[in-house]
């Protein structure tokens, strides 16, 4: 069993850096995603004792649904839909409803890219793991070796985290790239922690549905999916407008 900080202070109580090993195969690096978590799935406790405020910028927040109109932004009347009061860098005129998705005490943000290297860093500084970068071909599900050429890595458990590129690696595996575009804005101030799911009608039977995810600095907003597309071999070769 491998912990996600395997040293002295490990959260799993059954990890032994004495009697195991951890692999991590490094290929490229993308800095930006919203880093929106569940807190299920990264318990506070991390953050409070890795001072993850400052390493990862890591906050707690609210996740919100909203339906806007543009189309119809002159009508006379309009009812106060009653926008959360610290919810103020988004138009209230335009906004038709909402409702609430998550609450502070559930969900959280971080930084990817630095949440990452932190963690990389961390782990690296017990011992007990084995960082290798390189591009993996293939996984080999026995002892014989294709390739002699080739670096192995052996393991009993692979985790495989590739996001769009998995079925290269598992072809059985229904995951593949969809093209979509998103991006970033420096507010004229900092802006409330919030990420928003909305759905905003441009022209009658026209929507879209961008997210927006907000952090102190900045507010990443990501469009929609357009189109399922070949993705290039690496990260660092997805092509950026």
């Amino acid at each position: 069993m491998h912990s996600i900080l395997p040293h002295a202070t490990s959260t799993v109580p059954a990890y032994d850096p004495q009697g195991h090993n951890t692999g991590i195969n490094w290929s490229c690096e993308r800095r930006n995603a919203g880093g929106l978590l569940s807190r299920w799935a990264f318990p506070s406790e991390l953050a409070e004792q890795y001072n993850g405020a400052e390493e990862w910028a890591y906050r707690r927040l609210q996740a919100v649904s909203l339906e806007g109109n543009l189309f119809e932004t002159a009508r006379v009347s309009k009812v106060d839909v009653g926008l959360p009061n610290d919810l103020d860098w988004v138009r209230p005129d335009i906004m038709e409803s909402w409702y609430s998705l998550s609450r502070e005490d559930s969900t959280a943000q971080v930084h990817p890219y630095k949440f990452t290297m932190f963690m990389l860093q961390r782990t690296q500084e017990s011992g007990a793991v084995n960082l290798v970068q390189g591009k993996v071909f293939k996984l080999n599900y026995s002892a014989k070796i294709i390739n002699p050429s080739s670096y192995i890595l052996k393991g009993d458990k692979i985790v495989v985290t590739v996001g769009p590129w998995t079925s290269h690696l598992l072809p059985t595996c229904p995951v593949s790239g969809f093209l979509a575009h998103s991006i970033t804005i420096t507010p004229s101030r900092p802006v409330s922690a919030y990420a928003l799911v909305t759905e905003i009608m441009l022209a009658k039977g026209k929507h879209i549905s961008p997210e927006i995810y907000a952090r102190k600095e900045k507010a990443d907003i990501c469009g929609e999916g357009v189109k399922v597309v070949q993705v290039p071999d690496t990260a660092d070769d997805v092509e950026l407008c």
